[in-house]
């Protein structure tokens, strides 16, 4: 099974993107992810790990409350 980094970045339109390395045989980037799901960004991301392959991000959303999403693989 690959390692893979996420970083998860606040966009210029506030949305949430995400870009990804995969470290295999042959290490690279994969292009940037722009999270079309409603999820408006009024901070930047903060990404938490609770075990391998399981992520929980959050951030303020646009009407001031704190939002999250989780990841499992």
């Amino acid at each position: 099974m690959p390692t893979v980094t996420d970083i998860f970045v606040r966009g210029l339109d506030n949305r949430l993107q995400q870009i990804s390395f995969v470290a295999e045989a042959d290490p690279q980037w994969s292009g940037w992810i722009n999270h079309n799901d409603g999820f408006v960004l009024a901070s930047d991301p903060i990404v938490g790990s609770m075990a391998p392959n399981h992520l929980h991000l959050f951030a303020r959303g646009a009407d001031g409350e704190l939002w999250m999403k989780w990841y499992l693989d």
